[in-house]
Protein backbone atom coordinates (compact mmCIF):
# COMPACT_ATOMS: atom_id res chain seq x y z
CA UNK A 1 0.00 0.00 0.00
CA UNK A 2 1.18 3.76 -1.07
CA UNK A 3 2.45 5.41 1.85
CA UNK A 4 0.92 9.04 2.90
CA UNK A 5 4.74 10.85 1.71
CA UNK A 6 4.39 8.82 -1.39
CA UNK A 7 0.63 10.05 -2.03
CA UNK A 8 1.74 13.98 -1.29
CA UNK A 9 4.29 13.42 -3.87
CA UNK A 10 1.42 12.10 -6.66
CA UNK A 11 -0.94 15.02 -6.13
CA UNK A 12 -1.60 16.76 -9.35
CA UNK A 13 -2.88 20.77 -10.24
CA UNK A 14 -6.33 21.30 -11.43
CA UNK A 15 -5.40 22.37 -15.11
CA UNK A 16 -7.95 24.94 -15.41
CA UNK A 17 -7.35 25.59 -18.89
CA UNK A 18 -8.94 22.49 -19.82
CA UNK A 19 -11.38 22.07 -16.86
CA UNK A 20 -10.13 18.39 -16.41
CA UNK A 21 -9.84 16.94 -12.94
CA UNK A 22 -6.67 15.71 -11.23
CA UNK A 23 -6.36 12.32 -9.56
CA UNK A 24 -4.03 11.32 -6.83
CA UNK A 25 -3.11 7.88 -6.24
CA UNK A 26 -4.65 6.61 -3.03
CA UNK A 27 -3.73 2.86 -3.07
CA UNK A 28 -2.01 0.34 -4.97
CA UNK A 29 -3.18 -3.00 -3.83
CA UNK A 30 -3.23 -7.16 -5.25
CA UNK A 31 -6.96 -8.15 -5.20
CA UNK A 32 -7.44 -10.85 -1.99
CA UNK A 33 -8.66 -13.99 -2.11
CA UNK A 34 -9.21 -14.48 -6.04
CA UNK A 35 -9.22 -17.90 -5.36
CA UNK A 36 -12.44 -18.49 -3.74
CA UNK A 37 -14.36 -15.86 -5.63
CA UNK A 38 -14.72 -15.66 -9.49
CA UNK A 39 -11.28 -13.94 -10.66
CA UNK A 40 -9.55 -17.18 -11.57
CA UNK A 41 -12.44 -18.17 -13.59
CA UNK A 42 -12.87 -14.74 -15.82
CA UNK A 43 -9.27 -14.42 -15.75
CA UNK A 44 -8.94 -14.74 -19.55
CA UNK A 45 -11.47 -11.54 -19.85
CA UNK A 46 -8.79 -9.42 -17.59
CA UNK A 47 -6.70 -6.71 -19.23
CA UNK A 48 -4.59 -3.98 -17.03
CA UNK A 49 -6.46 -0.80 -17.51
CA UNK A 50 -10.26 -2.73 -16.70
CA UNK A 51 -12.30 -0.70 -14.25
CA UNK A 52 -13.28 -2.04 -11.19
CA UNK A 53 -15.75 -1.42 -9.28
CA UNK A 54 -15.51 -1.47 -4.96
CA UNK A 55 -18.33 -2.17 -3.21
CA UNK A 56 -18.26 -1.93 0.44
CA UNK A 57 -19.74 -4.53 2.59
CA UNK A 58 -20.91 -3.20 5.79
CA UNK A 59 -22.54 -6.57 7.20
CA UNK A 60 -19.59 -9.17 6.56
CA UNK A 61 -19.29 -10.49 9.61
CA UNK A 62 -15.42 -11.02 9.36
CA UNK A 63 -14.30 -7.96 8.79
CA UNK A 64 -16.57 -4.87 8.92
CA UNK A 65 -14.14 -2.83 6.77
CA UNK A 66 -14.67 -5.30 4.12
CA UNK A 67 -14.77 -4.52 0.28
CA UNK A 68 -15.77 -6.48 -2.10
CA UNK A 69 -13.98 -5.96 -6.04
CA UNK A 70 -16.08 -6.90 -8.98
CA UNK A 71 -15.07 -6.63 -12.59
CA UNK A 72 -18.55 -6.24 -14.42
CA UNK A 73 -20.39 -7.81 -12.40
CA UNK A 74 -18.39 -10.28 -11.41
CA UNK A 75 -17.15 -10.36 -7.49
CA UNK A 76 -13.37 -11.26 -8.09
CA UNK A 77 -12.42 -10.79 -4.43
CA UNK A 78 -11.97 -8.52 -2.01
CA UNK A 79 -9.54 -5.46 -0.56
CA UNK A 80 -6.78 -6.88 1.40
CA UNK A 81 -8.30 -6.84 5.43
CA UNK A 82 -4.54 -4.93 6.33
CA UNK A 83 -5.06 -1.87 3.79
CA UNK A 84 -9.15 -1.91 3.62
CA UNK A 85 -10.15 1.19 6.65
CA UNK A 86 -8.88 3.99 4.65
CA UNK A 87 -10.59 2.92 1.72
CA UNK A 88 -14.05 2.04 3.64
CA UNK A 89 -13.95 5.36 5.01
CA UNK A 90 -13.69 7.30 1.43
CA UNK A 91 -16.40 5.64 0.09
CA UNK A 92 -18.31 5.96 3.42
CA UNK A 93 -18.02 8.93 2.71
CA UNK A 94 -19.31 9.29 -0.80
CA UNK A 95 -15.69 10.51 -2.19
CA UNK A 96 -15.29 10.12 -5.64
CA UNK A 97 -12.80 7.59 -6.31
CA UNK A 98 -12.39 5.08 -9.61
CA UNK A 99 -10.52 1.58 -9.62
CA UNK A 100 -8.68 -0.19 -12.38
CA UNK A 101 -6.42 -2.87 -12.56
CA UNK A 102 -2.84 -1.73 -12.69
CA UNK A 103 -1.26 -5.35 -13.59
CA UNK A 104 -1.87 -8.65 -14.11
CA UNK A 105 0.64 -11.57 -12.69
CA UNK A 106 0.50 -15.36 -13.99
CA UNK A 107 3.49 -16.47 -12.15
CA UNK A 108 2.18 -20.22 -12.55
CA UNK A 109 -0.60 -22.28 -13.41
CA UNK A 110 -1.89 -22.27 -9.70
CA UNK A 111 -1.15 -18.44 -8.66
CA UNK A 112 -2.20 -15.58 -10.52
CA UNK A 113 -2.44 -11.54 -9.07
CA UNK A 114 -4.91 -8.99 -9.91
CA UNK A 115 -3.31 -5.58 -8.91
CA UNK A 116 -5.07 -2.62 -8.91
CA UNK A 117 -4.78 1.18 -8.07
CA UNK A 118 -7.26 3.42 -7.39
CA UNK A 119 -7.61 7.07 -7.19
CA UNK A 120 -9.28 10.39 -5.75
CA UNK A 121 -10.22 13.20 -8.21
CA UNK A 122 -9.28 16.49 -6.82
CA UNK A 123 -11.80 19.18 -7.07
CA UNK A 124 -10.79 22.71 -9.30
CA UNK A 125 -9.69 24.16 -5.80
CA UNK A 126 -7.70 21.79 -4.92
CA UNK A 127 -10.06 19.91 -2.75
CA UNK A 128 -10.03 16.19 -2.85
CA UNK A 129 -13.32 14.62 -3.30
Amino acid sequence: MQTTATLNKSIGQFDSAKQTPQHIIVQDSSVAGIQYHQGRRIWPRLSEGDALRLKRENDNPNDHHAIAVFFRNYKIGYVPRRENKMLARFIDEKRSISAAISRLSDTNSKEKIIDFRVEMEIQKDGLIC
